[in-house]
């Protein structure tokens, strides 16, 4: 009998102790939990800090309106096939972040470098004619492309007679480099470019100058008796280092990781808007000057929050 009461004691311990857990346990409603240390990135509590695939979006960027600093940093969630022009996301597959304004999907944000990380697309000449490509879609924006962590690739360095891609100013006035594959004899280099892709042999690398923010790509092969186009030529920015270690193949029509550098328009000086109470410098992109703050020496955080919100003590 005593053996009895106490296995019943037993029982009722352990049911209240479960019943206590689950009091303390939220109901899962469907939304993610989010932690605090990114919740602290974002403007404020309402703002979403990402699209549900770890891609944290921190402020001056945003999504949503009133989470962004300007429509220049404006960032979308859309899947598959959805135009990144609208806010809303009706398309298949999980969702993405995009930068509205540039149609282009975001990889990483990083806020000491102030650079953002995104997939661009390739150029690419399949045909007997000469290809220009123009890509303008920086100009008179706070983004330009990061000269020191991009290099302009072409490929394949193969033996075509006189294939040549270069890249020069929007106007065609000024000559970026370019590379030069000749018949007979061991690829040819033009101004600013090297051989040398790594362990790659069949392609050429052109260093981009500074303040970079918009180009024309060109790829040419004259039509001649003696020559033939075989297959495609590529001419694309990419982030060197991920060139480096997992570019395999070119494709049409395939993107591939570029970063580009930001900073905030004068616009929104600190005295106007409550921005960058810490420190901050004064880049200049693309001709109009522009500030990026960061944390003074032992504080840690999102320096482009208003106030004293961003920058703690460490």
């Amino acid at each position: 009998m005593e053996i009895m009461k106490r296995v019943i004691m037993f029982q009722m311990i352990m049911m209240i102790i479960l019943l206590l857990c689950l009091m303390s346990t939220p109901i899962f409603t469907g939304a993610r939990n989010v932690d605090v240390n990114v919740r602290s990135n974002i403007i404020n509590s309402s703002c979403q800090a990402d699209c549900g695939n770890n891609v944290i979006i921190p402020y001056p960027f945003g999504i949503g309106a009133g989470c962004y600093v300007d429509h220049w940093f404006e960032v979308v969630c859309i899947s598959n096939n959805t135009d990144s022009s609208s806010s809303s996301s009706s398309g298949s597959g999980p969702p993405k972040p995009f930068l509205k304004r540039f149609n282009l999907e975001v990889l990483d944000i990083q806020l000491e470098e102030a650079t953002v990380r995104v997939q661009y697309p390739i150029f690419s000449k399949c045909d007997n004619f000469t290809s220009t490509g123009n890509h303008s879609e920086l100009v008179e924006s706070p983004f330009v492309f990061s000269d020191r962590t991009n290099k302009f690739i072409t490929m394949p360095m193969t033996c075509d007679c006189d294939f040549t891609t270069s890249i020069w100013s929007p106007d065609g006035s000024v000559s970026y480099g370019g590379c030069k594959s000749l018949c007979s004899s061991q690829s040819g280099l033009i101004l600013n470019s090297t051989s040398s892709c790594g362990h790659r042999t069949d392609c050429c690398t052109i260093t981009i100058p500074s303040n970079f923010g918009a180009f024309t790509t060109k790829i040419e092969q004259p039509i001649t008796p003696y020559n033939t186009i075989e297959g495609c030529k590529y001419g694309f920015l990419v982030d060197y280092l991920w060139f480096l270690s997992h570019f395999t193949t070119p494709t049409q029509n395939m993107s591939v990781p570029v970063v580009l550098k930001w900073g905030i328009a004068k616009a929104y000086d600190g005295s106007t808007s409550g921005l960058c109470k810490t420190d901050r410098d004064n880049p200049t992109f693309q001709g109009s000057s522009t500030f990026k703050c960061f944390c003074m020496s032992g504080f840690k955080g999102n320096p482009y929050l208003p106030d004293h919100e961003g920058c703690q003590g460490t």
